[in-house]
């Protein structure tokens, strides 16, 4: 029956359930907290860099150094004097030598390996060989010093050296098989929602969409931060299998590789951080122009060093000034060019994902910076090709191994069951390809 009063929204929402009498108000849209990244896969894709493998297990050949060094594990001066030392080398390091080759010692003096074996009153024991200053100067050798083979000497009518050959080293990886599958039943498939995706008020669209996302997402992580398998598809007693038994193999992701090549450790970085850095990428002849990919521990930790932003100075006076009379100051230099190497950051949201690799301990990769040279690497025949690039399997007829996606169940395209579902499956066979590890390197920020 009527009452009396006025109408309010209490008096609304208690005529009957509350909601029942209301319109609700609903955003149509859905609000993206995430803000997911082009992935990384996605972005070696857009650069060109992904490469058809006849093989699941792929390889490449690299060459060994000219010159060595060796190093010293015991010296006697006292039978001979120091200026003709008897020195011992592990088994290793004495097969790299040969008599009649000059060594560079420590204190910048030469000698001649005049013998590996014994000779006339002279008495070698294993692993040891006869040293002699080409100038009578002490060598004034020590255990542990670095002996560097950087030429050689031959005495008026002698014979040819000992034969010197050089082998070859192979490098090799997977492919990896990725897969993500998305289920929806025929009464939600037909269901409207309240919000909206790509137009459309249905919750099976959109939560597809993200189950792609996600599937990407997994590809990327694995193809940078993978350790590759022991296992390969090609064993046949493999130790890494499924439930079902079937073998698993995984790719080495680019964390892996750079960590073959160099590695450095430490809690910032500094000039005498990057000096150390020049000095080992001099040693491995390494090229000019590098790109660091990191997150934004790499920003935060290059921006103080080189706009000295936690100086004294309000700003630094070597950053980038825009703009008439000091209206914007450009603090955020991208580009450096220290030692004679160029550095190129790049910042990848990814990494600072807070669910996927932003984690504490010494794994933590959101404090981990990846150097990459940005040229080609050369072939001993003259040619160039890209360092890094993503391997993939290509049927030579029928699907695209790359990606796949198919519809399983009752409500798919072509009936697959009688269950009334429909199942989207995503497959993918890729994995990384790292050539010239040596010149890449990994910077552990933590």
């Amino acid at each position: 029956m009527p009452t009396f009063g006025t109408t309010n929204k209490q008096y609304v929402s208690t005529l009957m359930v509350p909601n029942l009498v209301d319109r609700r108000e609903i955003m149509k849209m859905i609000l993206n907290v995430t803000n997911e990244d082009i992935s990384f896969v996605e972005f070696m894709e857009l650069l060109g860099r992904s490469v058809v493998t006849a093989s699941p297990e792929y390889h490449n050949l690299i060459n060994e150094e000219l010159s060595v060094n060796v190093a010293v594990t015991a010296v006697d001066s006292s039978t001979y004097s120091v200026s003709r030392p008897l020195v011992t080398v592990s088994s290793g390091d004495f097969a790299k030598i040969r008599e009649g080759e000059l060594v560079i010692c420590p204190n910048g003096q030469v000698g001649l390996i005049v013998a590996k074996a014994s000779y006339g009153s002279v008495t070698l024991s294993a692993n040891q060989f006869e040293l002699k200053s080409v100038n009578g100067d002490s060598l004034a050798l020590a255990i542990a010093d670095k002996l560097s083979v950087f030429s050689n000497a031959a005495g008026e009518g002698s014979g040819a050296p000992s034969n010197r050959r050089y082998g070859i080293s192979k490098e090799t990886n997977h492919i990896q098989i990725f897969k993500e599958s998305y289920k929806v039943t025929d009464i939600e498939m037909g269901n409207q929602v309240e919000f909206e995706y790509n137009g459309v008020p249905s919750y099976f669209l959109y939560e597809q969409a993200q189950v792609y996302q996600k599937f990407l997402q997994a590809v990327s992580a694995g193809l940078l931060f993978g350790r590759q398998s022991t296992d390969t598809f090609n064993d046949s007693s493999p130790a890494l299998v499924d439930k079902s038994g079937n073998t698993v193999s995984t790719t080495k992701g680019l964390n892996e590789y750079a960590e073959e090549g160099i590695s450095f450790s430490g809690t910032g970085v500094d000039t005498t951080v990057y000096s150390d850095i020049a000095r080992a990428l001099a040693r491995t002849r390494a090229p000019m122009d590098y790109l660091i990919l990191g997150g934004v521990e790499t920003c935060i930790l290059h921006d103080n060093m080189l706009n000295a932003l936690t100086a004294t100075e309000a700003f630094s006076p070597f950053a980038q000034i825009e703009g008439p009379q000091g209206e914007a100051l450009s603090l955020g230099v991208k580009s450096f060019k220290i030692y004679g190497f160029n550095f190129t950051i790049k910042r990848l949201p990814f990494i600072d994902h807070q669910t996927l690799v932003n984690f504490t301990g010494s794994a933590g990769y959101h404090k981990k910076a990846w150097f990459v040279p940005m040229d080609g690497i050369r072939t001993v025949d003259g040619g160039n090709v890209p360092r890094l690039q993503i391997r993939f399997m290509q049927a030579p007829s029928g699907p695209d191994l790359r990606y796949r996606e198919f519809q399983l169940g009752g409500l798919a395209s072509t009936p697959t069951s009688a269950d009334s579902v429909l199942e989207f499956v995503y497959e993918s066979r890729q994995g990384l390809q790292v050539l010239g590890k040596q010149h890449f390197m990994v910077l552990d920020l933590e």
